[in-house]
């Protein structure tokens, strides 16, 4: 749609009647939009923000690229814009797993509470942001939303006036182009920003295509000051699956193969949101932020027998309140959040299975599942930080949730074939429990203390305890027979220390953590969703630069973390989780690090190397992946005041690894990690 009709939309829903109409001296205006409303040095636990120069410099590709930059957080790269998170844990796999890391775009979160998607950055704008704030750990009090293991959030670029277009050619006929453009009309300061991306792939039968828009009008009026935005994301991919055997990936002819050539997925999602945003005085600041949101998704589940086809999507509005307050030594900040949302999703066969019999006849062709969501969110949180004296401060937070559910089936109950006739084998796999409502209110919070040891250095301890309510698929998708999925919140409990010091040439940050979660959610070996999993994780995570006049820059990341099972279990296929085994996909150590030069001002070069630990590929830990190490290199020439080339290159010693490898139905699994790539190109500015 066209950018009146989007102004239109933004005057009726989000800006106070007859505001347009006022005589208002243009301000700057600057909104924050942290996912957290604390500064970075009180934050009790691990906090990282890649900033507007690394975003640049990295001017990722694929989210695994920029977050090799922060301890403990590995994006593990599937096909074309696929991934799976992992954040102080192991990959998080399953049908709710995703709900476990809290994903924002200027503090409010991009989907709704219940309904998260496991490729959730594809639709984010992180290439079109100005930062992107990663928090580590279960703190709840300071998020808006169920952070489990931790959150990330992308903000919206800074509007500087300056427009600038920015071409990229490489290699598997990547094509790619970002803009961005602002303008001063009336009271309003209006920026559009863009991002187009083609790619063949290095794999047979493999691309994608995607386009990301992002339009922001910030206003100031009388004591408000306001942040609108729309971000527009879609994605057109080929989708490429596992290349199976012993070290698949390392064969030159398997790891261009694709297996599964009709593979794709086509998503898109709209998020419109407005910060509100005014000071009483210098003491207190209200927030207030309304906001709407959809999204549809469909794609070929081509690592599935039987190879059904899923269409999902939602539609959402919400409101979030926050009023935050300094007197004296005092700092107290209230926080409300309402949310409503509706959901669907179809599952649906069109061809035979193929393989044993059990699975011909346990795998029907036609509808599986035909269900909507309604769901009602509604929580409340407070923050207190209290100075004792000019170096040492305590802190508390806790956060109620209610999360309701009001399910309904629109096909036939129970696990039939479509036309209510039984499957063989003791019944169809996929079950339709009956239209039902369920609800899950979880309380949560932190405490802990920061002592500032110099002026330099810091020491710091916290304790939280996080939560997530059950998601809507791991309710209502069910099998075998389950009619009723009987589940509790998953929760995590974790203390952590840590110490920041900040020199004049370098700066330091480390951390060491112990975390607890149970209550996990997983299916067993009769196929039924229960909660019943235990974890327990130990951790160390650190952040290291230093800068040199002659040298340059120096920048070391790394986390050391030893995840294990804490629990005894037979899950489906036959495998066994037992307690102190370690989690599958967990490498005990990531880390990079980097270099950087820079010529007069004018050339800047940057080295990075990248390492991922071994890992075990299966939770009876009897297969491993052997880890990698890779090597890449940036290079930016400012040829003129207006005009920057660029180029880099990934993999630059062209080696042979996986950017995923794990073990099911019988077989070593791998997505190939990418050949050697060469990226050229220019950002001029206006």
């Amino acid at each position: 749609m066209k950018f009146c009709y989007w102004l239109a939309l933004l005057t009726v829903l989000f800006v106070p009647g007859g505001a347009y109409c006022q005589e208002t001296r243009i301000e700057e205006v600057h909104v924050r939009v942290s996912a957290v409303d604390l500064d970075s040095s009180d934050f009790l636990s691990g906090y990282t923000t890649i900033d507007q120069d690394a975003l640049q410099r990295t001017r990722h590709t694929h989210a695994s690229e920029l977050f090799v930059r922060v301890p403990g957080v590995w994006i593990s790269r599937g096909s074309g814009q696929e991934h799976l998170t992992a954040l102080r844990s192991g990959v998080l796999t399953g049908p709710g797993a995703c709900g476990s890391v809290l994903f924002l775009e200027d503090g409010v979160p991009i989907r709704p509470q219940g309904f998260c998607n496991v490729n959730n950055l594809f639709e984010t704008t992180l290439e079109l942001s100005d930062a992107v704030e990663v928090l580590r750990g279960p703190a709840v009090a300071s998020f808006r939303g169920n952070p489990l293991y931790g959150a990330i959030n992308s903000m919206s670029l800074d509007s500087d006036g300056a427009p600038w277009l920015e071409l990229e050619s490489g290699s598997e006929s990547y094509r790619g182009l970002r803009a961005a453009s602002s303008a001063k009309r009336g009271v309003h300061q209006l920026q559009a920003s863009a991002k187009l991306l083609a790619t063949d792939g290095f794999r047979d039968s493999v691309s994608h295509r995607e386009q990301k828009v992002k339009l922001i009008d910030r206003v100031s009026l009388g004591e408000w000051q306001s942040l609108t935005s729309l971000a527009l994301t879609n994605l057109d991919q080929q989708t490429g699956g596992y290349v199976l055997g012993g070290n698949a990936y390392k064969s030159s002819e398997l790891r261009r193969s694709n297996p599964n050539p009709e593979a794709y997925r086509e998503a898109w999602s709209a998020r419109l949101t407005s910060h509100w945003q005014r000071e009483y005085g210098r003491a207190s600041r209200l927030t207030l932020v309304p906001y709407a949101r959809a999204s549809r998704m469909e794609f070929l589940q081509h690592f599935l027998p039987g190879q059904p086809t899923e269409a999902n999507g939602h539609t959402s509005i919400g409101v979030i309140g926050n009023w935050n307050r300094l007197r004296d030594s005092l700092e107290t900040s209230l926080e409300a959040h309402l949310e409503w949302a509706d959901l669907w999703l179809e599952e649906v066969q069109d061809n035979p299975t193929t393989g044993s019999a059990f699975l011909v006849a346990t795998r029907p062709v036609g509808t599986h599942y035909d269900y909507d969501v309604s769901s009602l969110f509604a929580s409340v949180s407070g923050r207190l930080v209290k100075s004792v004296t000019d170096r040492f401060n305590i802190q508390a937070g806790l956060r109620l949730e209610h999360l309701g559910y009001d399910y309904q089936n629109n096909w036939l109950d129970g696990n039939t074939r479509d036309d209510g006739s039984l499957c063989g084998f003791g019944g169809c796999l996929y079950t339709r429990p009956s239209s039902r409502d369920d609800e899950f209110t979880n309380l949560g919070g932190m405490l802990g203390f920061s002592l500032y040891l110099t002026d330099k250095a810091q020491f710091w301890m916290g304790a939280g305890s996080g939560f997530r309510a059950p998601q809507a698929t791991e309710l209502y998708r069910l099998q075998r027979g389950q009619l009723v999925a009987d589940l509790d919140s998953e929760r995590r409990d974790s203390l952590e220390a840590g110490v920041r010091w900040i020199g004049d040439r370098a700066q330091l940050e480390g951390s060491v953590y112990s975390a607890r979660s149970r209550e996990l959610i997983f299916r067993d070996a009769q196929g039924m969703n229960v909660s019943q999993g235990k974890t327990k994780s130990l951790g160390l995570e650190f952040e290291v630069s230093m800068h040199s006049d002659l040298l340059g820059s120096l920048e070391l990341i790394g986390s050391w973390t030893k995840h294990r099972y804490d629990f005894d279990q037979t899950i489906g296929l036959g495998e066994v989780i037992a307690s102190g085994k370690e989690i599958d996909t967990a490498p005990r150590f990531m880390g990079s690090g980097r270099w950087k030069l820079d010529w007069q001002e004018r050339v800047a070069s940057e080295v990075e190397i990248t390492i991922i630990d071994e890992y075990w590929m299966n939770a009876q830990n009897t297969h491993q992946y052997g880890g990698h190490w890779l090597l890449n290199w940036r290079l930016d020439w400012q040829v003129r005041a207006n005009l920057e080339v660029f180029l880099r290159i990934t993999n630059l010693l062209d080696r042979e690894y996986a950017h995923r490898a794990d073990y099911a139905f019988g077989n070593q699994r791998y997505f190939p990690g990418l050949p050697r790539q060469v990226h050229v190109g220019f950002r001029l500015r206006g």
